[in-house]
């Protein structure tokens, strides 16, 4: 018999029964024993098919091939005397002992993986056969060295002779101790020191999935065995969640002295737990008797089971009935206690826990009693209660009036609120005047408080049509009062009971759309003028009863947002065209009746975004008949077409095909402009090249009309470096004042005086800038020291910052000076050509 397997409680893995050490870590085993589970419901299947099938094929190999290997040896022998029995004997006896070796160990491996896989785990196969040739040539190495001496080899086959004979016996012991039958393992499993209720259900589950044919006496011999043990073990195996199935299954087919013994001793067990007070545990064993007996087909018990279900429920409605009276009376005693003592708060709990159990136990005088002890107890709580609270209650009162005087409303409500749940509705006579006085305060302070707090949240100073409008958005209880609430007209009772959190919540959002409302309004007075027109057409948008009032107001600001809108472009433009066009919307907004709805401005608001576009092509081209097209337009409002983009489609069309063939012509100019003058230092070629194509692709004039202005603006005056050597250098220097004049500065041309090599001075009131001017010829750099001598006048604080000019080029020593310093700044040769070209300086006059 194969007892549980090992358990080791260091490293958690499972060893044979038979060993004394764990075989994963080498610790010794403590005694616990356990099974594993998961492995067990086909445990004996898989031993007999792989450990026993492993170990019998490992052994009979280690016996027939040596027995062939001796005899083939012998045969050898004979035929071959001299060397030829010496080497060819050897060679065969050293190959029968590698065979021989390799066959014991595929033996010794399948003996190691048949006891993992009693241990839940697999054969490993190719690992037997790796270990085996590794020993194979261990063996044959060996065998090969030794085997050149006569004796040994005839030890070695003595040897195998002997090991061959004697590989029966270990056979037949390995397989005999891979016999294990389901009683066993299940016996195994159900013994008194397996405490675990999973395994035995899992015990039970073998059982129960036995099929019907293959039951023997031996799985009912199990089963009743252990009913029949001590009262301790017999229960749990009874109320395991498998035992009905179990039992049913191995006694279904069983004689019929079987079936009834089984359900007596269930039986037996039930009166057990009865007779000791168990009677959870003994009605669930007799209902496994009923249910067993209902299994197996077994007529009797049904009224013993019955009289002893019976029994159990009239022994725990007694206990709980004399349960009930007792606590009942040491709950009586408790509260008495308590209330001789001053706890009357617990006292009066223990009472209503008293008065119920006595109305459980159906005894209305005692009920009667307790009801006159609590209102006897009432009446001094509230005597004791008053007198002990009355002075802090008036120093809370003081608390919450000052709150209220400080502003501090919300926490004058809770402070009133305090008091007020605080404050018994009635006082003993000695102290009547103080619970009036009290009781008048609160009312009217949490009065004045509620008010206060009501008109914070509300909007200040409301018009009527505000109040019209918050009365449609409050909830009805302060909409109704809301003229009451600002008059201060409403009985003080009436505003504690508004002050409703959820009532509250709605009262900020309705004063945050009214607040929203009247900044529409500062809006349109400030894009109108007269105003008023445009005010009472935004009261009838947001009286619109088609719209909730917050759809309403946001009807209001597209509203608001369209006028200011109109009023902006109509400032922005000079051209009487766009002003009359967005006069004719203007009047359209305050007489359609279909421009109410947020749909409809959001559509106004698009047609005059979209004239946006329009006014910027009407001032880039002033040549252009865009001012009789929007003319068209405004007639066209005014004859009644709706005011959407949709609507004048033709003439956005017709717009755009002038500014596309305008944009043509621009792009056409600037472009053979660029190619002729590309590399002149005003013009940047590669920019506006750039600008001529982003024009051409997005239709936009914008990116070219900077550029074409430049052009125009020099074609009068293409610079050259050949020009600034046709001046002398006083003409020279004037030229330079002269550019910045065109810049904006006053300038003075120092003349012979040579103020530390200063030759123009250039102011605008915000910078003074000493420029020295230096006519040098192609080829001639000025140098770093004319900077530093020019920069003493900034140290000396006449200037601000110094420019050197120059006709040629700065040395490199220079231009790293100047790069160090934001006070200087170098203009050579090619950037004065540029600035006079970009500046339209002319040349008359200064040579």
């Amino acid at each position: 018999m194969v007892s549980p397997v090992n358990y080791c409680s260091s490293c958690g893995h499972l060893s044979p029964p038979d060993w004394e050490e764990c075989h994963h870590c080498g610790d010794d085993f403590e005694g616990e024993t356990v099974w594993s589970e998961s492995r067990l419901t086909d445990y004996y299947e898989r031993i007999e098919a792989g450990y026993g099938r492993y170990l019998v094929l490992g052994y009979l190999s280690t016996f027939v091939v040596p027995v062939l290997t001796f005899v083939l040896a012998t045969v050898v022998y004979r035929l071959a005397p001299g060397i030829q029995l010496l080497w060819g004997g050897t060679l065969l006896l050293g190959v029968a002992g590698a065979i021989g070796g390799l066959s014991l160990a595929l033996g010794s491996w399948a003996i190691l993986d048949g006891e993992d896989l009693l241990l839940g785990g697999e054969p490993t196969l190719p690992r037997t056969i790796l270990s085996g040739l590794l020993l194979l040539v261990v063996l044959t190495v060996i065998l090969l060295i030794i085997s050149i001496i006569p004796a040994v080899n005839a030890l070695v086959g003595v040897a195998l002779v002997f090991y061959a004979l004697a590989t029966p016996w270990f056979v037949y012991k390995t397989y005999k101790r891979t016999k294990v039958d389901r009683a066993t393992a299940v016996d195994s499993l159900l013994a008194d020191d397996v405490r675990d209720q999973d395994v035995r259900n899992t015990a039970l589950a073998v059982l129960a999935a036995t099929p019907e044919g293959d039951v023997t006496p031996a799985d009912r011999d199990v089963l009743q065995d252990h009913l029949d043990s001590r009262l301790r073990l017999a229960v749990p195996l009874v109320r395991a969640e498998t035992f009905l199935e179990a039992a049913t299954v191995t006694h279904r087919d069983a004689p019929e002295a079987a079936k009834r013994e089984l359900v007596e001793r269930v039986i037996e067990i039930g009166e057990t737990l009865r007779s000791e007070r168990e009677y959870e545990d003994a009605v669930a064993v007799f209902d496994a008797a009923d249910g067993l007996r209902q299994g197996i087909d077994l007529d009797d018990y049904p009224e013993e089971i019955e009289d002893n279900r019976r029994q159990i429920a009239t022994a725990v409605i007694a206990d709980r009935v004399g349960s009930l009276d007792r606590l009942q009376k040491r709950t009586l005693q408790a509260g008495e206690a308590l209330a001789d003592d001053g706890e009357f708060e617990q006292s009066m709990a223990c009472y209503r826990s008293a008065e119920l159990l006595a109305a459980a136990l159906d005894r209305d005088d005692e009920v009667d009693e307790i009801t006159q002890r609590r209102s006897r107890l009432e009446t001094e709580m509230t005597v004791s209660r008053f007198e002990e609270s009355v002075d802090e209650l008036f120093d809370l009162l003081r608390s919450a009036e000052r709150a209220v005087d400080a502003g501090q409303y919300e926490t004058a409500i809770q402070r009133f609120r305090t008091i007020d749940d605080r404050l018994a509705p009635s006082a003993p006579d000695e102290h009547e005047e103080s619970h009036r006085e009290l009781t008048d305060r609160l009312d009217s302070g949490l009065a004045t408080a509620a008010r206060q707090r009501l008109l914070g949240l509300l909007p200040e100073s409301p018009t009527p049509f505000e109040r019209e409008l918050l009365a449609e958005l409050l909830p009805a209880p302060i909409g109704d009062r809301l003229d009451s609430i600002y008059d201060g007209t409403l009985d003080e009772g009436r505003y504690p009971e508004l002050l409703d959190e959820d009532w509250l919540g709605t009262a900020e959002r309705a004063t945050e759309l009214v607040e929203r409302y009247r900044r529409v309004r500062d809006r349109i007075e400030a894009a109108t003028a007269p105003s008023e027109p445009y005010l009472d057409r935004l009261d009838e948008i947001v009286r619109s009863a088609e719209q909730s009032p917050d759809d309403a107001v946001r009807s209001g600001e597209l509203f608001a947002a369209v006028l200011e809108r109109l009023d902006r472009l109509a400032a922005d433009d000079p051209d009487q065209s766009i002003v009359e066009w967005a006069d004719a919307v203007r009047t359209a907004l305050r007489h359609r009746e279909s421009l109410r709805e947020g749909s409809e401005l959001k559509r106004v608001r698009t047609l005059v975004d979209s004239m946006d576009t329009v006014e910027e092509y009407q001032s880039a081209f002033p040549s252009l008949s865009i001012d009789a097209i929007v003319d068209e337009m405004r007639e066209r409002i005014e004859d009644g077409v709706p005011l959407a983009p949709e609507a004048f489609s033709a003439e956005f069309d017709r717009i755009d095909r002038l500014v596309e063939q305008e944009i043509e012509t621009l792009t056409g100019e600037l472009a053979a402009f660029v190619e002729e003058w590309r590399r002149h230092p005003a013009v940047d070629a590669r920019e506006w090249r750039r600008a001529i194509e982003e024009a051409r692709e997005s239709g936009d004039p914008d990116p070219v009309l900077e550029p074409y202005r430049r052009m125009q603006q020099m074609q009068g005056s293409m610079w050259s470096r050949d020009e600034l050597y046709q001046f002398s250098w006083e003409a020279f220097e004037h030229l330079v004042a002269n550019l910045y004049e065109q810049k904006g500065y006053e300038t003075t041309v120092t003349a012979g005086s040579r103020d530390l090599g200063v030759d123009v001075w250039a102011e605008n009131g915000v910078e003074r800038i000493a420029i020295q001017v230096k006519q040098f010829a192609e080829g001639n750099t000025v140098g770093r020291e004319v900077i530093q001598k020019l920069e003493s006048t900034i140290a000396r604080g006449d200037a601000d910052r110094v420019v050197i000019v120059t006709s040629s080029s700065f040395a490199t020593t220079a231009e790293r000076y100047a790069a160090n310093s934001s006070a200087v700044e170098l203009i050579d040769g090619d950037g004065l050509v540029a600035d006079l070209t970009r500046y339209n300086v002319p040349s008359s006059g200064l040579e």
